[in-house]
């Protein structure tokens, strides 16, 4: 069983029919060549199996191979507030006195496709495949309220780092997923015991166009990659329950219980490919600033509920209620900012949460569509917030010229900018955007900093999947 969510894309609230049309378009074209199984686990712990007796009530064949062919068509949308520190209400001595105040306001759109397979191999062993295609995504920015031209520290008077109507759009191939789940127990084969999945996900950006920011054109539609190998390791539980008397005491009732509660656990460790990341994403002895993305750890709980099952003719009616929680920690990503700042920055951690509500219908043993329904937010975190440096003459300060002499301070060229937008020293570290005589261009510097905050998202998804 394929589980019904898109990555880590989101995006936004105020949306236009333009990625509405081409989603739904693609759905009707990518469902057409989809194939769900005879499973019944909850979505998260269900695995196609291969080698097996199917044994339902009086009734029982073999089950030699089981495959499932199928698609997600998305909607994602998302809306934040962008706000700054204003400097002259704190110092780098004490970063607690400063108050970021709205500065921009964005929202963004994703119409994206993921086409999923896996093949069972023996027993409860099986091998995954998924691939996504955004076919469109837009983000859009303007002044918050309260915000103009007067008193913008973006393009205002206050600064000129880039337009507050800056937009952008992103699509393309995404990377490819390749994946092993296993169920080392079985609550269909042992009622006393639960299900149990264990998984191993790997994402290869070898499909993918790498983003490199710093040499994208600025017109051009944002490709969906950044030369990261992404590996996921979990494990999910579930447990039929709700007999209410029913099953086991009268065998020729083909259903199991009426409520399936289920939790899963997984992490996300991030690789850069050295060849394809950019050099910001990757720490060696000739890079001491290079950090990876955020390393991510995933919570999801819940309960579907099964009030129509026919386990002979394949056919089953459940609604789904769950939470999702997702801590993401320190680490250099692609924000909302990374295409008019032209740089991935170093962000804090922070959490995500969402709720869902599902609805899966089977009305054959071939055939499986679900409806899923995703509202979260995301708490508060800083975008920018890069090292200035290391000091390395132990003057207490990192310096172009340091107070002792003949030594030198190692500056890190990702602080407050683009390395190509410096033009004072060999080393082409921007410090010099990053100082008190254009403050504008500083945004780094604690009391310059940009600050994610009100960020919210939903998304739809709709899920086909045929079952051979």
């Amino acid at each position: 069983l394929t589980a019904s969510y898109c990555g880590q894309m989101r995006s936004t609230l105020p949306w236009s029919s333009g990625p509405i049309i081409k989603c739904l378009s693609s759905a009707f074209v990518v469902c057409a060549i989809a194939m769900p199984s005879s499973g019944w686990a909850a979505r998260l712990t269900d695995v196609a199996d291969a080698a097996d007796v199917v044994r339902i009530g009086n009734y029982e064949h073999d089950d030699n191979f089981d495959a499932y062919i199928g698609t997600e068509v998305s909607f994602l949308g998302s809306a934040g507030t962008i706000s700054r520190e204003r400097p002259d209400s704190c110092s780098a001595m004490d970063a607690r006195d400063c108050i970021p105040v709205d500065e921009l306001n964005w929202s963004s759109t994703r119409a994206q496709i993921r086409l999923r397979a896996e093949a069972g191999i023996y027993r409860d062993l099986s091998l995954t495949l998924s691939l996504p295609i955004q076919l469109a995504g837009d983000t859009a920015f303007d002044y918050a309220s309260g915000v103009g031209q007067t008193n913008s520290s973006v393009d205002g008077a206050a600064g000129n780092l880039f337009r507050h109507d800056y937009s952008y759009a992103q699509s393309g191939v995404g990377d490819l997923g390749f994946g092993l789940r296993w169920a080392p127990l079985n609550d269909e084969r042992d009622e006393s015991g639960p299900n149990w999945v264990t998984f191993v996900n790997w994402q290869m950006p070898w499909t993918s166009q790498s983003y490199l920011p710093n040499t994208h054109s600025a017109n051009a539609a944002i490709p969906m990659g950044d030369g990261v190998h992404r590996v996921t390791i979990g494990t999910a539980l579930s447990k039929r329950v709700g007999n209410y008397g029913l099953v086991g005491i009268d065998r020729s009732l083909y259903r199991r219980g009426y409520l399936d509660p289920y939790i899963k656990f997984q992490v996300t460790l991030p690789f850069p490919e050295r060849n394809r990341a950019g050099s910001e994403l990757v720490h060696s002895p000739l890079n001491n600033f290079g950090n990876k993305p955020s390393h991510m750890a995933e919570v999801e709980f819940g309960m579907e509920i099964v009030p129509i099952e026919d386990l002979r003719a394949g056919q089953r009616l459940v609604g789904d209620l769950g939470v999702r929680t997702t801590f993401y920690s320190e680490g250099r990503n692609a924000t909302v900012l990374t295409a008019p700042l032209r740089e991935r920055t170093l962000t804090e951690q922070f959490i995500e949460v969402a709720g869902k509500l599902a609805v899966v219908g089977r009305p054959s043993k071939y055939v499986r569509l679900a409806l899923d329904f995703l509202v979260g937010l995301r708490t508060g975190h800083f975008l920018t917030t890069e090292n200035i440096g290391n000091d390395t003459t132990s003057d207490g300060q990192v310096t172009r010229t340091p107070a002792i002499t003949g030594g030198r301070d190692e500056l890190n060229p990702y602080y407050c900018g683009n390395p190509k937008r410096s033009t004072d020293g060999p080393d082409d570290n921007p410090l010099s955007v990053c100082s008190s005589a254009d403050p504008g261009r500083s945004y780094d510097q604690i009391g310059f900093r940009f600050k994610s905050e009100s960020h919210r998202f939903w998304q739809v998804i709709g899920t086909a999947t045929l079952t051979l």
